[in-house]
């Protein structure tokens, strides 16, 4: 198997991509993080969520979208 082949997508190295997929890695992250209710985060590109979802199970989350252009209530 192709190794710049996760889920489907290919990581485009021109762009630097690459995939988080690392269970150990992602809890350390998400540890080192230490996320808080009440915090506030903002996730870059968060690519195919690799922390996206383990980080949103210890918090309350209110996605933006450029879609949406709109900012969640406070």
């Amino acid at each position: 198997m192709n190794n710049r082949v996760h889920q489907g997508h290919l990581a485009r190295k021109r762009f630097g991509q690459n995939f988080l997929n690392d269970r150990f890695v992602i809890d350390s992250i998400v540890s080192a993080i230490n996320p808080q209710k009440g915090q506030a985060i903002v996730e870059i590109g968060p690519g195919l969520a690799a922390l996206t979802e383990p980080v949103g199970e210890r918090l309350t989350s209110s996605p933006l979208s450029s879609w949406t252009a709109t900012w969640p209530p406070a």
